[in-house]
């Protein structure tokens, strides 16, 4: 299989997950095919997991009648199933309950041996994950899996270089390949150096495996930074080069370009990879957060009008994400306290209102900063006689804050918008303007009064 036709992959952060920092584990999406790591490689789905090891001899037992020997066989193989869900799902305490009853009932149990080894080494502790696939081994020795299985767990006790070595030596003989990828597996889940995850992607190209090729760089782009990065970012292009119409590769490129705040490049790549593949979320949300990220350092650069271009753009590719709309909201909230100090004030009025609609509801301080806008915006609008915008607006501040000043405001605006209808004679409008200012003052007698007489000149 070449790159080009595993070019839907899912997210970086589902592709990593199996090879990476998990310490093995992952899903069955076509992440084992990219890099083959030992705990799914036989384990892609509970049918298949099952039917492998119940493929090895079960320990003899006692001496049952043939009903009893068929009714453990099928509590064994329960027994396995749930065992190999817990290893997937990475709930390794399961796994060795699960299996430790097995070998409560066959202490020469080998393949629970093996699944309680698996298990540790999920774990990272190499010393009783040796220990266990020694015992399986030993318990099944014409297994080439256990034996395989234990002779990486002797070598993964040395250093990640000698081990790299070692493996790289194993890629060359092609009855020992699936044995040096899963090393080069457990290295990626342990290793913190971006050198020792290059030569392992290095020695995974040079023997043509590309896709596990991929998957290393994948693993030394999550501990890159720097100079590193421009190593990883070589490696892209060269496959890239290779592959030209594989969306994952582009996005792998975009990726890089991202850490290296190279936004522009960044979304070029991505939009190369939506555009490939473009019925995958995947490679959408890649673009969007592409968007958003660049977003964010322009709004830190006081390039609004570009920080709400982007935030919009990432909206549109995914429109409930809270943290875009709260990006999209700040970038127009700053927008409009630019347009309110210039006195454009339709201008500002149109950034806030689009503002609020974006507005997610756990944003306090937004909701905050955007209501004391409102308020200012409103002053400015009863300033210069336009007293039903004014109205609207303290209204808007209110709705966001209903502090006593904000409160105060649109009441008086109420009122002064009622007064202002009864010398139009529109008394059925005064009549709603002034209700409006006692509901929220019912005390206030001015107020009261004006109510009164805007109700008697309308039922004249």
């Amino acid at each position: 299989m070449s790159i080009a036709s595993i070019g839907s992959l899912g997210g970086i952060g589902t592709l990593l997950s199996g090879i990476t920092r998990s310490g093995g584990g992952s899903d069955s999406s076509g992440i084992a095919e990219l890099f083959g790591p030992a705990v799914i490689s036989d384990l892609s789905a509970a049918e298949a997991a099952t039917g492998a090891i119940l493929g090895a001899r079960f320990g003899e037992p006692a001496q049952l009648p043939p009903a009893a020997l068929e009714q453990q066989d099928q509590a064994r193989r329960r027994r396995l199933i749930a065992a190999q869900t817990a290893l997937l799902e990475k709930d390794y305490a399961k796994v060795r309950d699960v299996a430790g009853e097995m070998i409560r009932q066959n202490p020469r149990d080998a393949a629970a041996n093996h699944l309680i080894a698996r298990s540790y080494a999920g774990e990272g502790d190499s010393q009783e994950a040796l220990e266990y696939y020694g015992r399986a081994s030993e318990l099944e020795p014409d297994n080439a899996r256990y034996a395989s299985d234990y002779r990486n767990a002797q070598i993964l006790r040395h250093t990640d270089e000698a081990v790299i070595k070692t493996a790289q030596k194993m890629l060359r003989d092609p009855g020992q390949r699936a044995a040096a990828l899963r090393l080069f597996s457990e290295v990626a889940a342990r290793s913190e150096r971006a050198d020792n995850l290059l030569a392992m992607g290095d020695a995974l190209y040079d023997v043509r495996a590309r896709q596990q090729a991929l998957g290393a760089y994948f693993a030394a782009l999550e501990v890159s930074d720097g100079k590193e990065l421009e190593h990883v970012l070589e490696r892209a292009k060269r496959l890239v080069s290779d592959a030209p119409n594989a969306p994952i590769t582009h996005r792998f490129i975009g990726e890089i370009y991202l850490r290296q705040g190279k936004f522009d490049e960044a979304i070029a790549s991505l939009t190369i990879a939506r555009d490939l593949e473009p019925a995958d979320p995947n490679f959408i949300l890649a673009l969007a957060d592409g968007y958003a990220a660049r977003g964010a350092q322009r709004l830190a650069d006081g390039d609004l009008t570009g920080a709400r271009n982007d935030y919009s753009d990432a909206k549109a590719l995914r429109p409930l994400y809270d943290e875009y709309n709260r990006g999209l909201a700040d970038a127009r909230i700053r927008l409009g306290g630019q347009w309110l100090v210039r006195g454009a004030l339709n201008s500002a009025l149109g950034e806030l209102n689009s503002a609020r609609a974006t507005l997610p509801a756990d944003a306090p301080e937004l909701k905050r900063r955007l209501a004391g806008l409102y308020y200012s915006l409103g002053n400015r609008y009863a300033g210069q006689g336009d007293r039903l915008t004014a109205a609207s607006t303290f209204q808007s501040a209110y709705d966001l804050n209903d502090s006593l000043a904000n409160k105060t405001a649109l009441a008086g605006a109420r009122d002064v918008l009622g007064l202002q209808y009864m010398s139009e004679e529109k008394f059925e409008d005064a009549v709603i303007a002034f209700q409006a200012a006692v509901d929220l003052f019912p005390n206030n007698e001015t107020y009261a009064q004006h109510l009164a007489d805007a109700q008697a000149r309308l039922g004249e």
